[in-house]
């Protein structure tokens, strides 16, 4: 019997359908169905590849390194070994003379295990690690966050030795006649049993981080990918239960096959997508607006987020000065809260900007003229004026009313400056100039 798949039907298959004639059933030869399916999911496995490589090479821009990307890396190994195992177990290849008629390696530990308990368990992981985070304010480096999943994995281990130690007859067993492997009843309740309690556990840990910080919240993308792996699941269960040798039938396996496929990447690229487009061809803008929403979460000290100087000190030094720290300044420099919107109209989120509190402010020289340093942070604010006023003609920046109180403000001495030429007469104002006289803005 051959052992090559192709997209004609071969002579070992039209045998291997005989012979199960012969004995009083019907069985599908493999061929063109099985291989373009074959083809097909190869191809959208590459290019989750690819996506996976440029992952990681751009693993230190900030959106993407907060999807965690060594388990999402391992996410996409897992459904590459669930594939595989996929393709043996279901029948959409030879089995004969080669290493796949081992049907408990592939079909228990590949494939159950290694493939769809673990792909599920490590995007429950990843959830459980933002509950403890943002749920329980406990660290995400710490052995208690990972003692709970070794459990699950020891649990997973144990299954795998007792069911690798009972007899293939009542677990799975590979039949030469048909060249196929065959499941007991109990090993398939026993399957679906623990698929069902890793589902359970993943959508519990979700369910707890449904209203966490906005910038790692990712309410809706969960609530689609879950609502698939449930349909899938009640899907390929009901198909278990009622066609028990559904793999004969070409139709009914490459459903099988392609609906779980379909719930694995789709999960992937419902968490990974955005980031990915968004750092491909929207990198700048995306991360401006990403941090903004970080630093309105107060999660910015958990992230090496420190944007240009220039721009945070003339938001602070506009702020102080018309706002006086009023709340309502919020209806001047108007902020952005979805990723997704635009961010025109908000100056502070919109430039580089490194979210250090502001400190208490006085004029100091610092070694330098107070004077020149206040000239050149106007010269600033005014290269900056056209990012403050509004689009619309018709709306204005109503100036405060009444007797204002000037704030003393300090420049730090990291903060870049465009460089000025100062005219002869302030040159000569800068030589009669008394460093004892301090001017307020």
């Amino acid at each position: 019997m051959g052992n090559q798949l192709s997209f004609a039907v071969t002579e070992s298959e039209l045998q291997r359908q005989r012979a199960s004639m012969a004995k009083g059933y019907s069985l599908d030869p493999r061929g063109k169905g099985d291989a373009i399916m074959i083809v097909i999911i190869s191809m959208f496995y590459g290019i989750k590849f690819l996506a996976v490589l440029y992952m990681l090479w751009n693993r230190n821009y900030p959106p993407l390194k907060a999807k965690n990307l060594t388990i999402m890396t391992l996410v996409m190994v897992a459904s590459v070994i669930w594939f595989v195992g996929d393709l043996q177990t279901n029948g959409h290849i030879p089995l004969a003379n080669t290493h796949l008629t081992n049907c408990k390696a592939f079909g228990i530990w590949g494939r159950l295990l290694f493939g769809v308990c673990l792909q599920n368990s490590l995007i429950s992981l990843r959830a459980y690690i933002l509950y403890r985070v943002f749920g329980r304010s406990l660290t995400s480096h710490s052995l208690a966050l990972y003692i709970p999943y070794f459990m699950y994995l020891m649990c997973l281990v144990i299954f795998g030795v007792v069911m690798q130690i009972l007899k293939p007859a009542i677990t799975i067993e590979y039949r030469p006649d048909i060249d196929l492997c065959s499941h007991a009843n109990g090993f398939v309740v026993a399957m679906f049993s623990i698929i069902a309690a890793t589902v359970i556990i993943g959508l519990a840990v979700h369910w707890k981080i449904r209203r966490i910080k906005s910038s790692f919240n990712e309410n809706r993308e969960m609530i689609v990918a879950y609502v698939i792996v449930l349909f899938v699941l009640l899907f390929t269960a009901i198909l278990s239960a009622t066609r028990r040798k559904y793999i004969r039938d070409v139709r009914l396996r490459i459903i099988f096959t392609s609906l779980s496929h379909f719930m694995t990447n789709s999960m992937w690229w419902l968490i990974m997508a955005v980031p990915l487009y968004k750092c491909a061809f929207d990198r700048e803008r995306y991360l401006t607006q990403w941090i903004s929403k970080l630093h309105k979460d107060g999660l910015q000290k958990e992230y090496n987020v420190e944007l240009n100087a220039t721009d945070v000190n003339v938001c602070k030094l506009l702020l102080a000065a018309n706002s006086e720290g009023n709340k309502e300044v919020a209806n001047i420099f108007p902020t952005e809260d979805s990723i997704y919107g635009d961010k025109d109209g908000d100056f502070c989120a919109n430039k580089h900007v490194s979210f250090s509190r502001p400190s208490e402010i006085s004029i100091s020289s610092h070694g330098g003229s107070s004077y020149e340093r206040v000239t050149r942070l106007s010269s600033a604010v005014d290269r900056h004026q056209g990012n403050i006023l509004p689009a619309n003609p018709n709306s204005y920046v109503v100036p405060p009313v009444g007797p204002q109180f000037y704030t003393p403000i300090s420049i730090p001495e990291n903060a870049v400056m465009a460089p000025l030429t100062l005219i002869a007469a302030h040159n000569r104002h800068l030589d009669n100039y008394d460093s004892s006289n301090r001017h307020l803005l």
